[in-house]
């Protein structure tokens, strides 16, 4: 799985904690990838959890299965096109950051680069979305 804007790394450890084989955890700030490492390490899974100090966008090579971001509205609209490169086909998008009055840019702007909402959680004005990216057409 891939967590983007990894913070503390706490995504990248529950997902491993909860059966992920792997995942990898990307950050553009130092603070936030050193943390991330600490905390990888403290909860026993830092064998599993690679961090790393990059933007989604220098990512090249397979796509995920898996990814997850809990960042701001404008940035989960300007990373869409990124989120479809990002994502395999039929794999899982979960974002947060989002204040619910926006979530419905966010989804808009995913399902026109080939998502489609399957969830939303709203809690105390945040949404939280699931979104599967559709599975590439058959030739």
């Amino acid at each position: 799985m891939l967590d983007i804007g990894t913070g503390s790394g706490i995504l990248a450890v529950a997902a491993v904690k909860l059966g992920a084989i792997s995942a990898l955890g990307i950050d553009v700030d130092p603070d936030a990838t050193s943390a991330a490492r600490t905390n990888a390490e403290r909860n026993g899974c830092a064998d599993r959890i690679e961090i790393a100090l990059a933007g989604p966008e220098t990512l090249t090579g397979e796509a995920f299965p898996v990814a997850v971001a809990n960042l701001l509205t404008h940035t989960h609209l300007a990373l869409a096109p990124i989120y479809a490169r990002l994502v395999a086909p039929g794999g899982a998008l979960v974002l947060g950051g989002i204040l619910a009055e926006e979530d419905s840019q966010v989804t808009g702007s995913l399902e026109a680069v080939g998502f489609v909402q399957t969830d939303r959680l709203v809690f105390e004005g945040w949404s939280s979305l699931r979104l599967d990216r559709l599975p590439a057409p058959r030739p």
